[in-house]
């Protein structure tokens, strides 16, 4: 009977840890601070682009820096009943959200895959984009 409770405990603490481990939101609160993100773009008939952003994550917003060194900044939450990570760019003008799928978590590391970008309420999205978005936590 011990045992029996004992591996429940066990199973439920695992359960546990792993729920945690899915959930991106948790992860970037929990570990704020600055991260390598490398992002691949795949356009049909243009090729593939790979740019490199040092960013730094706050609970809900993040800013990030280009290798050229330009900032700029958005604000982010994770879409529990989704499953997505929502970013939102405003200029003073125009706002951009940009929805992204957590394809992988790694204890130091994410994978984002994009799904969809609204521009002014308009989805933007051209046919024959991907893009992928590494995150290593530096």
């Amino acid at each position: 009977m011990k045992t029996t409770i004992k591996f429940f405990l066990f199973a439920a603490l695992i359960s546990l840890f792993a729920s945690c481990a899915k959930n991106p939101g948790n992860l970037l609160i929990k570990k704020e601070g600055t991260w390598t993100a490398t992002t691949v773009t795949t356009i049909d008939s243009f090729g593939t682009f790979t740019d490199v952003y040092e960013m730094t994550f706050y609970e809900g917003s993040a800013t990030q820096k280009d290798t050229a060194g330009n900032i700029s900044s958005f604000n982010w939450y994770y879409d529990k009943k989704a499953a997505q990570i929502v970013i939102s760019l405003y200029d003073g003008v125009n706002t951009t959200t940009i929805i992204e799928e957590v394809s992988n978590i790694e204890t130091d590391s994410e994978k984002w895959t994009y799904k969809s970008r609204t521009y002014n309420g308009i989805k933007t999205t051209p046919a024959g984009y991907t893009q992928e978005t590494s995150l290593v936590r530096k």
